[in-house]
């Protein structure tokens, strides 16, 4: 591939607001081809919606002869980022996409005229077993949403061996981490040595508001049930614990899910498997069962929590859910769910707001923790006059699918998809209007990648729907604090070292940060 002038790309279909971005894309792209120059494998920070895929690009259009291979968590992402470059380009560079909905005949990695591949980080790593040497056929390579470099993930093992070829590294995210420790970590787990935080000041306006659901009656008599069930668990298991030589910690009378791994580790950690180790280890289970059970119903729906019983207690041939099944409390919270009752407060409200919502001719997403939840709202907003399509990741991952949902909301065939996390990082979603939490998200990140899929290119609202409860409300609460340390953490720290390439233009609107060098020259 010849090196191609930003100037001559056709950028097909961008209306007037979005290419007024160029400038902002380029001037962040220069940023990380002088990092490169001077040795430096740059991570890229931006909001959501910032453009961080096309600054990537441009940055491979600039590098001639290099062979790129783009990874990214998805499939449906790979293909978006496919027709991206089809779009700014006007479809005149070879690439690829490489899934796991690819033929293995269509797998082709070591194809000269294909000047970038997007793939799936497992399919890559599936046939690296295959052909140890196959990033050899590569000069760079790019990680998208390199947050998820931890643990297993497939970015990790494929990012050592991209440094040990010493090829070009760029990854990308709009949250790395929510303290040091961790960005730390996912920087050395690919390769990154440093972090080049990309400032958009002429973001779209994101308002967020929390509308709160009101517990009814039948919620207050559900959750005195749960709370005796619950103190009955918890003493038995500071008792067990207490014989074992380890004091529980509560905090607001319950035991945090970190200070029953702690315990889970003491267990672990203890001589020969007596009878009181297994009693612990059962007692533990019944607890963790319980405490999944009660956050269920009040922050999802009954039908959510009917399921979950059915599924994980009444069918579970365990020592701690035959317990479970056999205490009346239980019993009677179970009975109480499965008789005459009225909606679950969190659905109503979630009707009333979606409701005002198509008054207002807005489109928007819907974010729900578990299946059961999605299909649960989709068949009660259907009976309030409400369409809406449902899209969903993990083994209902088919891209046709998903593709097609996406445009039957660009299109307003429908006003609302409902979603779990498969459309929260990084897809490219029609403009909509708002993001609506009804699960609370699980982290700072997953709350930051969910609501950054409006005020893209218009000013959007995210709305969290919450019942006023503590286990929905703490939460609610708990992230949006860690985004706002993460933000300090990214935006507000200076600089370790100072790249002496940064050179300062005054003409410029848009400044970049550097930030963070943890890694060794």
């Amino acid at each position: 591939m010849t090196q191609i002038s930003w100037n001559d790309l056709p950028y097909w279909g961008f209306n007037e607001e979005q290419l007024k971005q160029r400038p902002f894309w380029e001037n962040a792209a220069l940023d990380i081809i002088g990092l490169e120059r001077n040795g430096e494998k740059v991570g890229v920070v931006a909001d959501t919606g910032a453009g961080k895929t096309i600054i990537a690009l441009l940055v491979v259009l600039q590098a001639a002869g290099e062979r790129v291979l783009f990874l990214a968590p998805q499939r449906i992402l790979a293909d978006q980022h496919k027709t991206l470059l089809q779009r700014i380009t006007g479809n005149t560079i070879k690439s690829r996409v490489i899934t796991g909905e690819t033929l293995c005949k269509n797998r082709v990695w070591d194809e000269g005229t294909d000047t970038v591949v997007f793939a799936t980080p497992q399919v890559l790593q599936s046939a690296m077993r295959l052909n140890p040497n196959l990033l050899c056929g590569f000069r760079r390579i790019i990680f998208d949403e390199f947050h998820k470099a931890s643990g297993r993930y497939s970015y990790v093992p494929i990012a050592k061996l991209a440094t040990d070829l010493k090829l070009a590294i760029l990854a990308l995210s709009a949250s790395p981490g929510t303290n040091e420790g961790k960005i730390e970590s996912v920087m050395k787990n690919c390769g990154v040595t440093r972090l080049l935080r990309v400032d958009w000041q002429q973001a779209p306006k994101r308002l967020e508001d929390l509308v709160l659901a009101e517990p009814d009656q039948k919620i207050k008599e559900i959750d005195d049930l749960f709370n005796s069930l619950l103190e009955e668990t918890t003493e038995k298991l500071e008792e067990i614990f207490e014989s074992l030589g380890y004091k529980l910690e509560r905090s607001n009378g319950y035991i945090a899910e970190s200070k029953i791994q702690e315990a889970e580790k003491h267990l672990q950690a203890l001589g020969p498997k007596t009878p009181a180790y297994f009693t612990a280890v059962s007692f533990i289970a019944e607890y963790n069962k319980l405490r999944h059970a009660y956050k269920t119903l009040v922050t999802e729906s009954y039908e959510t929590f009917d399921a979950y019983i059915t599924e994980r207690i009444e069918k579970d041939s365990s020592l701690a859910a035959h317990t479970i099944r056999a205490n009346n409390n239980f019993k009677e919270i179970v009975k109480l769910v499965r008789g005459p009752h009225e909606e679950h407060p969190k659905v109503v409200k979630l009707i009333e707001v979606l409701d005002s919502m198509r008054r207002m001719s807005w489109r928007g997403i819907i974010f729900v923790a578990f299946k059961k939840t999605a299909f649960c709202l989709q068949e009660k907003l259907a009976k309030a006059g409400l369409e809406t399509e449902i899209l969903f990741g993990g083994k209902d991952k088919n891209v046709r699918r998903q593709k097609e949902i996406l445009e039957r909301l660009r299109r307003g065939q429908v006003s609302f998809i409902i979603s779990t996390s498969v459309i929260e990082e990084g897809i490219a979603v029609p403009e909509v209007k708002a993001v609506v939490h009804y699960s609370m998200p699980a982290s700072p990140i997953s709350r930051i990648q969910r609501s950054g899929r409006t005020a893209r290119v218009q000013s959007g609202n995210v709305v969290y729907v919450a019942l006023n409860h503590f286990l929905d409300i703490a939460r609610y609460w708990r992230t949006k604090t860690g985004v706002r340390k993460m933000k300090e953490l990214i935006g507000a720290q200076p600089p370790r070292i100072r790249s002496p390439l940064r050179r300062r233009n005054k003409n410029r609107e848009d400044k970049s940060q550097f930030l963070f060098s943890f890694m060794s020259p």
